[in-house]
């Protein structure tokens, strides 16, 4: 069940929020500790981690309605079992990127300002959340396509069918 994944991700949103993270960064800079940073830090890697996984646990779980509701056309089975394959495949970049964004591996996410006992060689914040979210978007936009393809299948009214969009868009707004 996705929701045991997101309670976690809640919590430590709420703990980073008090913790002071995203706030500007003259702020993080100037008035957070320095133990404080780190830990907001580790706490934010493991939040993406956490939010990515239950994203993809999601994903995979409208699939699996999906492929339920589509029982009468193998074409669409079909289209769904390749797009899990993707969504997969698209996660397991999502992932490796959050984990391996520093040589060494690290759960930080040193800022230029910091003084690290490591030197750490890390990928900007700015890509990997770029990457990531041009990769969950993709995602996004196969998991609309399904419904709007069994949608536009079914042999009921107009008017039937704009009631079942009601019911199966929300996510999209």
């Amino acid at each position: 069940n996705s929701q045991i994944v997101y309670i976690p991700f809640v919590v430590l949103s709420i703990v980073l929020i008090e913790l002071g993270s995203g706030r500007h960064i003259e702020y993080i800079q100037y008035v957070l500790s320095m133990p404080t940073v780190r830990e907001t830090e580790i706490l934010d890697f493991v939040a993406h981690i956490i939010y990515t996984t239950a994203l993809f646990l999601c994903r995979l779980s409208g699939l699996a309605f999906y492929f339920r509701i589509s029982a009468r056309s193998s074409k669409l089975r079909l289209g769904i079992i390749i797009v899990a394959g993707i969504i997969t495949a698209a996660y397991l970049p999502q992932i490796f990127l959050l984990i391996f964004h520093c040589k060494p591996v690290t759960g930080l996410w040193p800022y230029e300002w910091q003084v690290e006992p490591t030197n750490y060689q890390c990928l900007s914040w700015g890509l990997v959340y770029s990457v990531n979210s041009g990769v969950s978007l993709s995602c996004d936009v196969m998991m609309f396509i399904i419904p709007s393809i069994l949608i536009k299948e079914l042999h009921v009214s107009l008017r039937r069918k704009i009631q079942l969009s009601f019911v199966m868009f929300p996510g999209v707004l």
